[in-house]
């Protein structure tokens, strides 16, 4: 391999590792994230299945006191409201956060997935979208 080419190569590669994992943090989170260990962004969007799915990982994991959970992509703050007040106390839960007017998708490229973030020194690394699941990252 001539020079110039191991050259590009090695820049593509250190562009790619460097750029592609961590995240800018929304400023709704800023100054949350330092008390936990992952945060994981559920979308209130798409079909209604995979939305209560979503839901129910939040139902499933909320009590975990490492992990933030900021319910975004919020058509109907009401819908949210009247889906988990069955199940979970919002106003009480110091870990979950409803980005009601959808900072989060602002700054960050949130699909209809949930998305799992390990936090790192105050900033937010990808870990996995739970396209087919994330229980065994947060178990």
């Amino acid at each position: 391999m001539r020079k110039f080419d191991l050259v590009v190569v090695i820049c593509l590669v250190f562009f790619t590792v460097s750029c592609s994992e961590k995240a800018k943090v929304p400023d709704l989170i800023k100054q949350k994230i330092k008390n936990y260990e992952r945060v994981v962004f559920i979308p209130h969007q798409g079909c209604i299945g995979c939305s209560r799915e979503a839901l129910g990982l939040l139902e499933s994991y909320a009590n975990y006191p490492k992990t933030l959970f900021v319910i975004t992509k919020i058509a109907e703050l009401r819908a949210v409201k009247i889906e988990l007040n069955q199940s979970i106390d919002l106003e009480k839960a110091d870990n979950i956060i409803l980005d009601e007017k959808n900072e989060v998708s602002s700054t960050l490229e949130i699909g209809i997935y949930p998305m799992l973030y390990e936090v790192k020194d105050n900033k937010i690394i990808l870990i996995k979208e739970a396209k087919n699941g994330i229980h065994q990252y947060l178990n």
